[in-house]
């Protein structure tokens, strides 16, 4: 369990509340627009620095007011996110903290939604997405060296883009040749758990680069330098989802195909975390009732529950619950911002 409480205030549309949660199943109900999806932004906010709606925080501030704030008790911590337009503010148990993986590290969060397709379907951006996070939860040093590799990659885009100095890519390139090629290591010593439990499919990583990166940057300074910035290097990944006779998922597989295997990765997901470290794991499950057949969501659900994650999960009207997942739920509904504990 992690989330105890939360305390939101000028958030969105929502009313400003103290909620009380459950340690496993949190169910909450309301009509279209009601605030349900608001309520799950919020916690995404509060236990990982980010919403998972908007890059931009300004849109999750309440009509005619400049900024919101939100407080949670967690079993382990407290923590705090003031959002204004000046600054964002994080604390942890009073202090302040100074970037927002200091946050993000003490939970783990997922979200399950209706675009979790994307994940099968989608742009490489949300694979890559997905196997960062993965990977950010499972192995320790990956945080650091994914911002490493990242600020190697600025620097030589920057060279590339000012077209002077060429002579010090001598001194960058080296540097994220071997960042990127232990980043790549890492992204696919995690393909064959992965692999275990999605059926007639395989992940493949395509790493987007050569084999040989160094050679490769070097032949390609000529053309980098005329289009400023690199063009091959490890934000180019893709996991590519195959059947096992290797044909495009995309191409054999109907939407209902796709939805099941992409909630079934990520399920193995949360099994992975759960397998490799003790941090809380919170699943915010939004609206899926209209995605998912009820047996495949039933499966979900047990799976979820049998690995001790604390859910927090939207429908429309208390009947899309099993009764499985209400009989041992807290219940909220949601009416025009407004969230209130009712009955399961």
């Amino acid at each position: 369990m992690s989330l105890l409480q939360l305390s939101l205030a000028s958030f969105r549309n929502l009313k400003d509340a103290t909620l009380d949660f459950g340690p496993g199943v949190n169910l909450i109900h309301g009509s279209n627009a009601a605030g349900k999806t608001a309520l799950l932004e919020s916690i995404s906010i509060i236990t990982q620095g980010k919403s998972f709606r908007t890059r931009h925080l300004s849109q999750c501030v309440r009509h005619g007011e400049d900024s919101f704030l939100l407080f949670a008790r967690h079993d382990r911590y407290r923590s705090g996110f003031r959002y204004s337009p000046r600054k964002n503010e994080i604390r942890i148990d009073g202090e302040p903290a100074r970037r927002i993986r200091e946050l993000a590290h003490r939970s783990a969060l997922l979200v399950i939604d209706e675009h979790s397709i994307d994940l099968v379907s989608g742009k490489p951006q949300h694979r890559r997405q997905f196997i960062d996070w993965l990977l950010f939860h499972v192995e320790p040093s990956y945080a650091d060296l994914w911002a490493k590799t990242r600020y190697l990659l600025k620097q030589r885009n920057a060279l590339l883009k000012q077209r002077k100095d060429l002579h010090l890519l001598d001194y960058w390139e080296p540097q994220l040749v071997d960042h990127t090629l232990k980043l790549h290591e890492l992204r696919q010593s995690v393909l064959p758990a992965l692999n275990e439990t999605i059926g007639d499919y395989q992940v493949h990583y395509e790493k987007g680069f050569d084999t040989d990166y160094g050679d490769q940057l070097k032949s390609d300074r000529s053309m980098d330098t005329r289009m400023g910035y690199t063009r091959h290097h490890y934000n180019r990944a893709d996991l590519l989802i195959r059947t096992l006779d290797e044909q495009p998922v995309n191409e054999e597989a109907s939407r209902g195909q796709k939805k099941t295997l992409a909630v079934s990765l990520q399920s193995r997901a949360i099994e992975l975390v759960k397998q490799s470290s003790d941090k809380p794991i919170i699943v915010l499950i939004d609206d899926l009732a209209a995605e998912l057949d009820q047996d495949n969501l039933s499966k979900l659900y047990k799976t979820l529950m049998s690995l001790d994650c604390q859910l927090f999960v939207t429908g429309l009207v208390p009947d899309v619950f099993p009764d499985f997942l209400a009989d041992r739920a807290r219940m909220f509904h949601v009416e025009h911002g407004m969230i209130g504990a009712t009955t399961a």
